[in-house]
């Protein structure tokens, strides 16, 4: 019988390999569907030219820089048109707004904000953007943030774990309930694998040709 237990096992380890990916990739659970999106988009789509794609960088050790936070904002009106946190990589991708003339800012605790860059839809011709900001060598990391980092980083090695053992676990319970029950937990379970092999895919530079 397929009960209660069986459901929150399964449950639990799909939950678990999210969880860490979000660790792993410094990607908020609620974004995992935009980035799934944008990242397939990426790597199937022709016509790429419909999506920004940067990294931010520290910009004296040239390491990315996670987490940060990335504005697009209309240069006439001054008003954000969207807003985003890079992941791990340091990168960022957004739909390329409506408006002609944008701001690209970039903003980050411990760095300084980056100059507004400025940009129509016709000078952006080469992706990924790079765009460096200065790190601020006077700020300390109090205990609970360098705590906070040190289990983001333990959880977020234990995603290929979780993975691995949900897959075994779902492959089990298979030969006992048969395929119809377990389907929906296969496929997500493969949907998170494929998450991670479309993150350390890496969109080679781009000639945007309008």
């Amino acid at each position: 019988m397929f009960n209660f237990i069986t459901t929150s096992a399964l449950f639990f380890f799909i939950l678990s390999g999210l969880v860490a990916f979000s660790a792993r990739t410094h990607i908020l659970l609620l974004s995992i569907p935009y980035f799934f999106i944008v990242k397939t988009k990426l790597l199937f789509s022709r016509n790429k030219s419909s999506i920004i794609i940067g990294r931010v960088l520290d910009k004296d050790a040239k390491n990315p820089v996670s987490k940060a936070n990335v504005y697009i904002i209309d240069a006439k009106e001054n008003k954000i048109l969207n807003h985003l946190k890079t992941n791990k990589l340091g990168e960022f991708y957004f739909k390329k707004p409506i408006s002609e003339n944008y701001k690209i800012s970039v903003m980050k605790k411990g760095f300084s904000q980056s100059p507004n860059l400025e940009y129509t839809n016709q000078t952006i011709d080469v992706l990924p953007l790079a765009i460096g900001i200065e790190k601020d060598k006077t700020l300390k990391h109090n205990l609970f943030e360098i705590s906070l980092m040190y289990a983001e980083d333990l959880i977020g090695i234990l995603l290929e774990f979780t993975l691995v053992t949900a897959l075994v676990v779902e492959i089990f319970f298979y030969y006992i309930f048969g395929f119809g029950k377990i389907a929906p937990f296969l496929l997500i379970s493969t949907s998170n694998i494929i998450l991670f092999f479309l993150f350390i895919y890496k969109p080679r530079k781009l000639e945007i040709k309008e």
